[in-house]
């Protein structure tokens, strides 16, 4: 196949006969559509009805939806952890640098003003930053579908923490969906297009202006065309971006490296091995640590041995799925894989609050799911991986509202 081809950009893998690997259609990207519907609204209604003597250690703290409908509901979805900060941005903007709550000045104002203007439909903040990642999260897999295949969609579209974190608050549904949107781009041979959308997602997440750096070594070392201007378009957005972001920083608080000062001032953030990031998460009074906390879900206790099998669950999925990868019988394979480990393999290299977060950090490297869209082949296989996955985002969106998954 031709990587330079504008009318043949789909990756194809070892499965493309299956009757899943689907044309682009409308009914095929309404079952797509329905089959996220569908699992969102289950893991929805889990923590609508889910009685409050189950669960509930601070009644006083966390209004339960059942007992308030859905305004209790969608607040509780959009205002828990970094929902909160979000949902603060919105209603006041940022606070005057170094009077109160510095902590805000770490999150992008992009999704709090989108906030702001879906409020504007729905006339509840709450709501709004609903409606919001939602739209984006149901954008993303048919994104996905364009530039890779309908598998690759619905094994995403399924997966725990994104299934939870695009329903919830948070703003991972806005920026996945512009990284997809530069992988389309990209194999249209509109390297622009795909430079701006990396940039647009950097906007959303500072740290994804590094997704440039996999599309820019892929055109070096697989790609014959090494023409300047290439290059150019895609990095120069992203570079304009950066310095733009530095530039706000510089402006606003009077440095332009405040991001990195708030990632290690208040969530301990810096760069350490796997065994640190390990030893630091058994230091059960680390500061940013939530293993102080003893957070009790069923009457399982949440320890550090608990923070660390979790994460080596997801971790060895992910480094699986890119292990797969390069099973796909298509040249830009390698695109798949430089991006993937490229956007995954610093998460292993970080000690700090992040270290909780990696299942859903671990999103960005999405191309991974292509690598087990050639293996769930069989429809039985589907359904296992889907009911596995349902059950799973049961317990992510419980542990996320009643203690701590982000």
């Amino acid at each position: 196949m031709n990587a330079d081809s504008k009318d043949s950009y789909k990756i194809q893998n070892d499965s493309g006969s299956d009757s899943l690997s689907r044309k682009f259609t409308l009914r095929n990207v309404l079952i797509l559509l329905s089959v996220l519907a569908a699992a969102k609204l289950a893991v929805v209604l889990l923590i609508y009805y889910l009685p409050p003597t189950v669960v509930m250690p601070f009644p006083d703290i966390f209004p339960f939806p059942s007992s308030f409908g859905w305004s209790s509901l969608s607040q509780v979805l959009t205002n828990t952890w970094d929902g909160m900060d979000y949902q603060m941005i919105a209603r006041s903007g940022y606070p005057q640098w170094l009077t109160y709550s510095p902590e805000l000045y770490a999150f992008s104002p992009v999704y709090p003003a989108l906030i702001v203007v879906g409020r504007y439909l729905t006339g509840n903040p709450y709501e709004s930053a609903f409606f919001v990642t939602n739209l984006f999260s149901f954008a993303f897999p048919i994104v996905v579908f364009k530039s890779f295949d309908f598998r690759t969609a619905l094994v995403a579209e399924l997966f725990p923490t994104y299934l939870v974190f695009t329903t919830v608050g948070y703003s991972d549904a806005i920026a996945l969906f512009f990284l997809a949107l530069s992988f389309l781009c990209f194999y249209k041979n509109r390297r622009l297009f795909a430079g701006l959308a990396i940039s647009a997602a950097g906007f959303v997440l500072f740290n994804l202006l590094s997704a440039v750096v996999p599309f820019v070594v892929y055109m070096f070392l697989f790609q014959k065309n090494r023409k300047w201007k290439n290059y150019l378009a895609i990095s120069l957005p992203a570079v304009v971006a950066g310095l733009s972001i530095l530039g706000a920083y510089q402006v606003t608080t009077g440095s332009p490296f405040t991001f990195f000062v708030l990632e290690q001032h208040f969530w301990s953030v810096q760069f350490a091995s796997p065994l640190d990031q390990v030893e630091w998460l058994f230091k059960v009074y680390a500061q940013g640590s939530f293993n102080g906390s003893f957070w009790v879900i069923f009457g399982l206790r949440i320890t550090s041995i608990y923070w660390l099998v979790r994460n080596l669950l997801f971790e060895a999925f992910l480094f699986i799925g890119i292990a797969l990868l390069t099973r796909i019988k298509d040249s830009r394979k390698w695109l798949l894989v430089l991006y993937s480990v490229t956007l995954s393999v610093p998460l292993l290299f970080v000690e700090g609050t992040p270290v909780y977060s990696i299942p859903r950090l671990m999103l960005a490297a999405f191309p991974f799911f292509t690598g087990y869209s050639g293996v769930l082949t069989k429809n039985w296989r589907l359904w296992i991986y889907a009911i596995a996955c349902i059950v799973a985002s049961f317990w992510v969106i419980i542990t996320f509202v009643y203690a701590f998954f982000a």
